[in-house]
């Protein structure tokens, strides 16, 4: 057995945790069946830690369809998990095959898009947040149960003399008025009460918006709220919480504060993570679907650069790496070919011919592990992951590289007949660049990615012997 994973196993009962699926390089961490999460982590490749959550509910424990269970404690957990700045998570839906309810959430993966650098290579793992990680789910459980009081279980509501579990009907009018009445009344919407957890609950699927009122959630929440570093963008905000980095349209924002105005609530708190949006009121919580994870944040940060390159200093850090003038092409295709070979979602890298010698424009080709699509999900249980051909274009450019300076990137990929398209720049993209992947990339038809120069920094301080390796192309400047 991996040294890391009998550390996490010995850890797991110390923690009184359930361990499943073990093996030499996985393991299967399970919290209560009231809360419903597990934590699978794998050794890939003897590099790289690899971790996900999995949330889903028994119909043993709790009565009714469980939509707004999955929904709550799911967000609340992720809140709880990146407070701790273990990862930012994006939640992938899993519907009941025999649904009669169209959005129900039968289940939900948790899947973490940003993670600490601290628990990605096993060589530099640090395994005090590895212990945090599995003590995330004891923690996160004492506290959320706490919050109510108590838990689900029969001596808890004993004791609290609960007189329901769940309603769908039979609802008092008044305490939905206020809510239907900003987000109306339709075939689309589904609404309940629950008590231990103790919630009122109300989805609707169109708007693709969650309403919760509780008190007590309202309270456990709001502690979760971290004092994120904010810089007002072109279109939107840039969120920085330790090593997490989310965006923030201005105008879903400010959607989001007009439906607490119509609420007659506060001015709501916000914890973003890839693909929801989680807003803290007094009285009402709010979830959202919306983009606003890493690749929104970087997007974001190019058009900053493009329109305050005087404000480069303020808004970027300084690299504390300095570059040649003239940057060998194959030099730096090597380079990109190395710190992609340790990324934990690539698989497998290879050059396509000498540097001078294009093959259908792509200067390396891999095969990238990327998560799947809510509508790709179609049982419980599958891989969250699939495994697409991506071909890789390198730019040794000392200035900007625009659209004009890349191949056309269908036909590039068209002629090797891959799935994705992966774009390394040792400077930066202009406007016409930028907004052109951006495009592709929101289409949905082909996965699209890029690396500029922060981002190639970024990895390399992580891999300091690839400086070394390297260090024709740079050097560490000294203070």
């Amino acid at each position: 057995m991996h040294p890391i994973i009998k550390h996490i196993k010995e850890n797991a009962n110390i923690l009184g945790l359930r361990t499943q699926k073990i093996t030499n390089h996985s393991i299967s961490i399970w919290s209560s069946r009231y809360l419903g999460i597990s934590l699978q982590i794998k050794i890939k490749k003897e590099k790289f830690f690899e971790f996900n959550f999995h949330n889903r509910t028994s119909s043993f424990e709790y009565a009714g369809e469980r939509t707004d269970l999955h929904d709550i404690i799911s967000i609340a957990f992720s809140a709880f998990i990146r407070m701790l700045d273990i990862c930012s998570t994006a939640f992938i839906d899993i519907p009941n095959p025999v649904a009669m309810i169209d959005g129900e959430i039968y289940a939900r993966y948790i899947v973490p898009i940003q993670v600490n650098p601290d628990l990605i290579n096993i060589d530099t793992l640090d395994k005090e947040k590895v212990t945090r990680l599995v003590s995330a789910l004891v923690m996160f459980e004492h506290i959320f149960w706490n919050s109510f009081n108590g838990c689900p279980c029969d001596e808890c509501r004993k004791r609290l003399k609960t007189k329901y579990e769940y309603r769908y009907e039979g609802i008092n009018p008044k305490k939905i008025e206020k809510i239907t009445s900003v987000f109306g009344i339709n075939n689309n919407i589904s609404y309940c009460e629950r008590t231990l957890p103790t919630w009122l609950y109300f989805q609707d699927f169109s708007k693709k918006i969650s309403c919760i009122k509780s008190q007590e959630l309202t309270i456990f929440l709001r502690e979760l709220v971290d004092s994120s570093k904010i810089i007002n963008g072109i279109n939107g905000e840039l969120r920085l919480s330790g090593s997490l980095k989310n965006y923030l349209n201005y105008k879903v924002k400010k959607r989001i504060e007009n439906y607490f105005l119509k609420l007659k609530d506060r001015k709501p708190e916000l914890i973003l993570f890839e693909n929801k949006i989680l807003a803290i009121g007094d009285e009402y919580i709010l979830t959202f679907d919306e983009a606003c994870g890493f690749d929104e944040y970087k997007l974001e940060k190019e058009k900053i650069r493009e329109r305050h390159k005087k404000e480069f200093d303020l808004l970027f850090k300084p690299s504390n790496l300095i570059w040649v003038d003239k940057i060998d092409e194959e030099l730096f295709e090597e380079m990109i070919k190395d710190i992609l070979e340790r990324e934990p979602n690539v698989q497998r890298v290879r050059k396509t011919s000498n540097t001078h010698e294009r093959d259908g424009g792509a200067d390396l080709i891999a095969e990238f592990n990327v998560p799947k699509k809510n509508f790709e999900m179609k049982i419980e249980g599958e891989d969250i992951f699939k495994k697409i051909r991506v071909v890789v274009q390198c730019k040794a450019y000392r200035n900007g590289v625009g659209k004009s300076d890349v191949l056309d990137i269908r036909d590039t990929i068209d002629y090797r007949n891959y799935e994705g398209y992966f774009l390394a720049i040792s400077s930066y993209t202009k406007k016409s660049l930028s907004d052109y992947l951006d495009k592709l990339r929101t289409d949905g038809k082909i996965w699209i990615d890029w690396w500029t120069r922060s981002e190639i920094e970024e990895k390399l301080k992580q891999h300091e012997d690839l400086i070394i390796k390297y260090n024709s192309l740079m050097k560490i400047k000294n203070d």
